[in-house]
């Protein structure tokens, strides 16, 4: 069996690929999201969405200065990550956050990163750690 592993920075994706079987570390690939100009290498079109509230409902929801948008935009992101629509990068990108930053606010409301299994994790640790004792960085 194949394991394949990516992490997603703001700027580029790191992707490896190993055997579980032997640990051989088979391709390690830097992906950079930016080209040579900054501009993205694919930027795909925004969709602007209106949602129509009660007057005295808009009111309650920014009385304490709170921006009633960027809440409505936030609560769409969490709900599309918690049933999986979105990945992590999505939810990055949608709420244009850095990847920690989008970590601390899954954190923040109590949303879990991943749905992982403990035995699917300590293979893909002992995976990527055998990988790694073969290619110090």
């Amino acid at each position: 069996m194949l394991i394949i592993g990516c992490d997603f920075h703001t700027r580029y994706q790191q992707i490896a690929l190993a055997r579980e079987e032997t640990s051989e570390l088979l391709v390690e690939r830097r992906l950079d999201h930016q080209s040579g100009d900054g501009s993205p290498h694919v930027k795909l079109q925004d969709m602007e969405v209106t949602i129509h509230i009660p007057d005295d409902v808009a009111r309650r929801l920014s009385a304490a200065g709170a921006d009633v948008s960027r809440r409505a935009l936030e609560a769409l992101a969490l709900e599309g990550y918690r049933d999986q629509t979105l990945t992590l990068f999505q939810l990055s990108e949608m709420l244009g956050l850095s990847r920690v930053a989008t970590e601390d606010f899954l954190g923040q409301h109590h949303v879990p990163l991943s749905e992982i299994e403990v035995a699917d994790l300590d293979r893909e640790a002992a995976v990527f750690e055998a990988a790694s004792r073969r290619h110090p960085r």
